[in-house]
């Protein structure tokens, strides 16, 4: 699972085991971007283009590899994000 709230942008990456029950419990303005489908991108893709400089980006490590929060790190190294 990933959220992504920059400014009114919200939006939850998930596989197919949450689809279901985020279509039913995501509050009103939060879009579900169900991850692995052809046009829905990648979590890295949407926040590079997104986020402003400066921006906050959280990961919870419980949840994601280290492998995957240092790919995104040098993804948006550009940006001057904060993790």
């Amino acid at each position: 699972l990933v959220l992504a709230a920059p400014g009114s942008e919200a939006r939850l990456w998930t596989d197919g085991r949450y689809f279901l029950q985020a279509t039913q419990q995501l509050p009103e303005g939060w879009q579900l971007m169900r991850s692995g489908f052809k046009d829905v991108p990648k979590i890295e893709d949407w926040l590079e283009k997104h986020l402003s400089k400066g921006q906050v980006v959280a990961i919870d490590p419980a949840v994601h590899p280290a492998s995957f929060a240092l790919s995104l790190r040098q993804c948006l190294e550009d940006k001057s994000v904060v993790f």
